[in-house]
């Protein structure tokens, strides 16, 4: 919830049994930079993930004997890794990236029609997330009367158009309804219970309901 919710640059992660459990999240994935020869021996990793930045290495400093050897070494690459993504941001064209970040907030539904509205001006990406890595992630975390509400990265462009045109008919109003998904879970959730949703329309509360329900956005 963190990583959706802030905007952190560089996550570094300590320990082989962390690097580990991040992997398993999904957060992201590792590829070796460095080993550093022991005793004990460690490995540098870096994520493929662009923002934030993960960096981890496998020997837990603060508690695996002679680990402590190896702190220098590792704020180095650290350095040189984030300097390197300073460096790229800045010889980045600006304004060119319309993309959502992966962890956009919105926490009223006029942030949530502002950021959706944005996007599909500047942007002519089909999908609002990366699809070829987290084709079913959260992507938008948005704040409801009912919990946090989630848009997945595979959310398409043509149901936000869809979306947008259903709440310019209500003056900007941001009614929503919670009907059950396919599982029978009651979490699902709509903006026109009268109509099927449009295909590639995405939106899941994270705590499920005992019952169909509605509720206005903020």
């Amino acid at each position: 919830q963190q990583l959706r919710a802030e905007h952190y640059k560089v996550v570094v992660v300590n320990g082989r049994t962390a690097l580990r459990w991040v992997s398993r999240a999904g957060l992201t994935k590792w590829h070796d930079l460095a080993r550093l020869t022991g005793p004990p021996t460690a490995t540098v990793c870096v994520g493929d993930t662009s923002s934030p930045l993960f960096v981890g290495w496998s020997c837990n400093l603060q508690s695996q004997p002679g680990a402590m050897r190896h702190a220098d070494d590792i704020a180095g690459i650290v350095r040189t890794v984030t300097r390197k993504k300073r460096n790229h941001r800045r010889n980045s064209t600006v304004g060119t990236d319309t993309s959502l970040p992966r962890g956009a907030h919105a926490r009223t539904g006029t942030e949530l029609i502002s950021l959706l509205a944005t996007w599909l001006a500047k942007s002519s990406d089909q999908t609002i997330g990366d699809v070829s890595r987290f084709p079913r992630a959260p992507w938008i975390s948005v704040e409801t009367p009912l919990g946090l509400m989630d848009l997945n990265a595979d959310t398409r462009r043509s149901a936000v158009s869809a979306f947008l045109d259903h709440v310019r008919q209500f003056e900007g109003a941001v009614e929503l309804h919670v009907v059950a998904n396919r599982r029978g879970r009651i979490n699902k959730v709509v903006f026109d219970p009268a109509k099927p949703s449009p295909i590639g329309w995405y939106a899941y509360l994270r705590t499920a309901r005992p019952a169909s329900t509605s509720m206005t956005l903020p």
